[in-house]
């Protein structure tokens, strides 16, 4: 597993322990076949967004958010 895909998973699987709104849609979302690994590319292209060139850099908060966002909406 990547390292992006280990620290999403270890993020989403710490919020859907202290969070029971987030823990629904996330088990909602895995059992409609989403996958961390489709999360991390779902996170690969936002960021590709904020690309100059070849570098980018997001805050961890962002990368975070996208994928609460990944999980808990139907369509991304």
């Amino acid at each position: 597993m990547k390292e992006l895909e280990k620290a999403i998973e270890a993020y989403l699987v710490k919020r859907a322990a202290s969070d029971t709104d987030f823990a629904v849609k996330f088990d909602e979302g895995l059992q409609k076949g989403k996958t961390i690994k489709e999360c991390c590319r779902y996170i690969e292209g936002e960021a590709r967004n904020y690309a100059s060139g070849s570098c980018v850099c997001v805050p961890d908060e962002e990368v975070y958010g996208w994928a609460v966002h990944y999980f808990t909406e139907d369509k991304v």
